[in-house]
């Protein structure tokens, strides 16, 4: 990753469209925060079912 950033960081090479690597990395950003999201919200929910097998187990 780093080899790639820093062959794209070169200012002198005026074909490399900087505009566009924002915009790329901007929803890359995004798109972490949203799995993020859905991943805390699975992991509530599988804490909610290990927590109803327990206290069927207690019983």
């Amino acid at each position: 990753m780093l080899i790639i950033f820093f062959y794209l960081s070169r200012k002198e090479d005026s074909r490399f469209d900087w505009t566009e690597f924002e915009r790329i990395v901007r929803e890359m950003h995004e798109q972490t925060d949203k799995d993020l999201d859905m991943l805390s919200k699975m992991n509530k929910q599988k804490d909610k079912i290990e927590e109803k097998i327990r206290d069927k187990k207690k019983n």
